[in-house]
């Protein structure tokens, strides 16, 4: 008789201690997901381009650039006005004609943050980066005769072009954000002329705001082969384990554009990007194995569990 008591009372004990056990492990996987690494940067203006035939070219990202890496926390923000920004010196064709690639107004403010919050321990945690540029004036390909600008083949100009990636949550469950928006945007041509956005397919507010949606881009602007326009670029990736989100306010790509032909006192090929706003934020977060102690800790949680009900019975 006494057996078979103990035996119903195991039957009981036996699956409540398997659940417990369960439980308990799940609740040990879920405790030890971490976000390991988090990392951003952001910069306001990078400019590459050259001019083929000239011996032209300009490869600078304004010093205004931060980046951040973690584990450990940290808040970084940066700025810089245009007159603090060195895009290279120009060449001097034919004795008189002088070539700058790219210049920007004193008065433009170029700014940057990147944050994170990832210091190795368990839980949410948040990665991001900014890019902001106020009253913005940059030439590309400014000619100059005897110290007076004759032509410019793009000028653009804003009074705030601004981009945000970030990342946030935990293992499996990672978000990422990004945006951009610009105001009074004005881009002039190869003497064309002020480009009329609405063509474009933009819609401009009556206080200059442009809210592109992501991945925005007009092919050959103008009728201009090889001169692209992109507003909010967006790319990215998220899984498990990894998580990532770049921004590009405004992208102005140079494929083989033939200067020749259009307006200015130069010939040769423009390649390169133009890229004002950008931001990007990543995460990487693991599951870390149940450390032997705990493992062995519910197997004598359990055998306790019966060890007493055995006593009981008895």
């Amino acid at each position: 008789m006494k057996s078979n008591i103990v035996n119903a009372t195991m039957m009981k004990v036996v699956p409540v201690a398997k659940y417990v056990a369960v439980a308990a492990v799940i609740q040990t996987s879920v405790a030890n997901a971490t976000v390991i690494s988090g990392n951003s940067d952001a910069y306001a203006l990078g400019v590459d381009i050259n001019v083929a035939g000239e011996l032209l070219t300009v490869d600078v990202t304004a010093p205004s650039g931060v980046s951040g890496s973690a584990p450990a926390p940290y808040n970084i923000n940066n700025s810089v006005l245009g007159a603090e920004v060195d895009l290279g010196a120009g060449v001097t064709v034919g004795n008189l004609l002088d070539v700058q690639a790219a210049a920007l107004a004193d008065e433009t403010l170029l700014g940057a943050t990147a944050s994170s919050n990832v210091d190795g321990g368990m839980g949410a945690r948040m990665t991001s980066a900014t890019a902001t540029v106020n009253d913005l004036s940059l030439d590309v390909v400014n000619t100059t005769f005897l110290s007076v600008i004759t032509d410019t083949a793009v000028n653009l100009s804003s009074s705030t072009i601004y981009s945000e990636a970030s990342v946030s949550g935990d293992y499996g469950d990672f978000d990422a954000m990004g945006s951009s928006y610009i105001e009074d945007l004005s881009i002039n041509l190869f003497g064309l002329g002020e480009l009329d956005l609405a063509s474009l397919g933009l819609e401009v507010d009556a206080d200059g705001f442009i809210a592109a949606s992501p991945n925005f881009e007009v092919l050959d602007v103008s009728g201009i082969a090889g001169l692209n326009l992109i507003l909010n670029e967006q790319y990215g990736s998220c899984n498990d384990m990894f998580c990532s989100m770049g921004v590009n306010a405004l992208r102005l790509s140079f494929n083989a554009v033939d200067l020749s032909g259009l307006g200015l006192n130069l010939s040769g090929l423009l390649d390169g990007d133009i890229v004002i706003g950008h931001s990007y934020a990543e995460m990487s977060a693991q599951i870390n194995e149940v450390p032997a102690p705990a493992t062995l800790g519910i197997f004598g949680l359990v055998m306790l569990a019966l060890g007493f009900t055995k006593r009981r019975a008895g």
